[in-house]
């Protein structure tokens, strides 16, 4: 400023302006130099968040990130996808899935719709895949309006192409889904795949080969599946169409080998070789005389079995590493190929899982936060940075996306048990449900949760379960308010707490959207009404880490 001054005052003004335009030009110059230069060196290190100012200029790509058998709690152990999706989009934290069993959830996720509506119950037999009724489902939705569709990974369980009938579930453009049990692989596994290129067929991956760990890695099913997402992100890189991806990556499941559990890939295969346990007032759970008979009937965890979960839950953190690689890297495909911006990324996970919480050594299935309380988190065009505490759950899934994708209600094809979110991140005070129907495998039970709002907060948190098979103790009920870790069934307690509304609820959602049934979306917990319940107000920032 000093030069420019002596300058004016000495020569006049017109050649301060010549000087200031030259000095502009270098500056901008200099500018745009080091800005081109820190994005070519920095861009696939840090992608650029999606403008949330901006609203998509046409439909949205889609891309849904799922995990397998993943807790909510060890979503804190995933940095880059907390950071590059939570952080950068909305998070739900009161999310649960409405069948807590891999198969079941998938088939909500492709149908919007609770079990006892898409008729799958379990992982195997009958009631699995071939329970489903492919050609009434969300990519077929989204194809009717001009996406391109992919799946990548496990795909619904019992899904078994062969090589001489290698057959793709109706609705998808490019399928790359596991086969058969070749699925619980984390090495040695079987794809079917086809794309615009080639028809079905099946392609084994090779075993592990320890040997060559960096070799190997490539094949591990979550890299192996990233990376062909990745590459259908830069062939599809011109598309003028948008296009809808389901990256089903399988971990942490616990079908590695051993009593270990989980398998990570060889990069990530000590990285939480210190990592302790959780261990919460439910963990080993001392007195468990008022629990059904299939927890009552469990021993105290031996050190045997608690060293086991111990080793179990450090491979599932490690496993789930390559997730978080994967995510970053289908992000920095995004980013690359001028994508990310106009694409809704979100990432949840089918189901949870226990590590000794109420003597249960290992599994899912029961109606325990453990097992049915999960992450899910989107950023895209239009969405805020917010946390939302609203009840939602896995039939929200196919609504949201449909919503999104600009679906007509004319086709989708089934009956929508759900609701979309969309409405709820643009406005968190809209009007919501305040109760959700959980169901498990075979029918083993239905459960019900419950919630009141007010003033912003949760006032009232009811779970309350009907066992079927339960020989002793078959009713469930817990006040998660006062007690979150679910140690007092208060359903025999002197006096009683049960509420009869809670029965109520419960039996008109266990055949809601059925012939004689009422509307899912209609059912409201402890009103005279069918009347939804409002949601709390949204928090402004991003979610705090689970």
């Amino acid at each position: 400023m000093y030069l420019l001054k002596r300058v004016y005052d000495q020569k006049g003004s017109a050649p301060v302006l010549v000087l200031i335009a030259v000095l502009g030009l270098i500056s901008f110059l200099a500018i745009s130099s080091t800005f081109n230069f820190k994005n070519k060196l920095f861009g696939s290190l840090y992608p650029k968040p999606a403008s949330h100012a901006a609203t998509a200029s046409a439909q949205p790509n889609i891309i849904v990130l799922m995990s397998d058998d993943q807790t909510l709690a060890q979503q804190a152990f995933l940095p880059k996808i907390n950071s590059l999706i939570r952080d950068q989009g909305t998070n739900f934290t009161n999310f649960f899935t409405t069948n807590s069993l891999c198969c079941p959830s998938r088939a909500t996720f492709l149908s919007g719709q609770y079990s006892h509506n898409n008729n799958v119950w379990d992982d195997q037999g009958t009631f699995a895949y071939p329970a489903f009724d492919n050609s009434k489902s969300l990519p077929l939705w989204l194809q009717s309006v001009g996406y391109t569709t992919a799946h990548f990974g496990k795909y619904l369980n019992g899904y078994t192409p062969t090589t001489s009938n290698p057959f793709v579930p109706a609705g998808w453009n490019e399928f790359y889904g596991g086969v058969g049990t070749t699925i619980y692989k984390y090495w040695g596994y079987t794809l079917n795949e086809m794309n615009a290129t080639q028809s079905a067929h099946l392609v084994q991956y090779p075993n592990d080969n320890s040997a060559d760990p960096v070799g190997s890695d490539k094949y591990h099913q979550v890299n192996l599946v990233a990376s062909k997402a990745v590459d259908f992100i830069n062939r599809h890189a011109s598309d003028t169409k948008p296009y809808f991806m389901w990256v089903a990556m399988f971990a942490p499941h616990e079908g590695g080998p051993g009593t270990n559990g989980a398998t990570p890939s060889h990069a990530h295969a000590h990285d939480f070789d210190t990592a302790i346990l959780p261990k919460n007032p439910n963990f080993n759970e001392a007195d468990v005389s008022d629990k059904p008979s299939m927890i009552s009937s469990q021993p105290l965890m031996t050190t045997k079995a608690i060293n086991q979960a111990q080793a179990r839950w450090r491979n599932a953190l490690d496993a789930i590493q390559s997730e978080d690689d994967a995510a970053n890297n289908i992000i920095n495909a995004l980013n690359s190929t001028g994508k990310l911006n106009n694409t809704i990324i979100i990432f949840t996970t089918d189901n949870g899982y226990f590590y000794g919480e109420h003597r249960w050594p290992k599994g899912k299935i029961l109606n325990y936060e453990e097992s049915i309380h999960l992450p899910f988190m989107i950023r895209g065009p239009g969405i805020p940075v917010q946390s939302i505490n609203a009840l939602t759950a896995t039939i929200d899934w196919a609504p949201t996306i449909a919503d999104y994708g600009q679906v007509p209600g004319a086709n989708t094809t089934r009956v929508l048990d759900g609701m979309s979110v969309k409405p709820l991140i643009a406005t968190p005070s809209t009007a919501w449900r305040n109760t959700l129907l959980v169901e498990a495998t075979t029918k083993e039970y239905f459960g019900v949760i419950a919630q009141t709002f007010s003033g912003g907060n949760i006032t009232g948190n009811w779970m309350y379960t009907e066992h079927a098979t339960s020989t002793t103790n078959p009713k469930e009920l817990y006040d998660k308010i006062a007690d979150p870790w679910e140690l007092n069934n208060l359903m025999y307690s002197d006096p009683p707490k049960l509420d009869p509304n809670l029965v109520t609820t419960l039996s008109q959602l266990k055949t809601c959207n059925q012939t004689g049934g009422v509307s899912c979306a209609s059912i409201s917990y402890a009103t005279a009404s069918a009347t939804l319940m409002p949601t709390p107000t949204a928090s402004s920032s991003a979610a705090p880490t689970p």
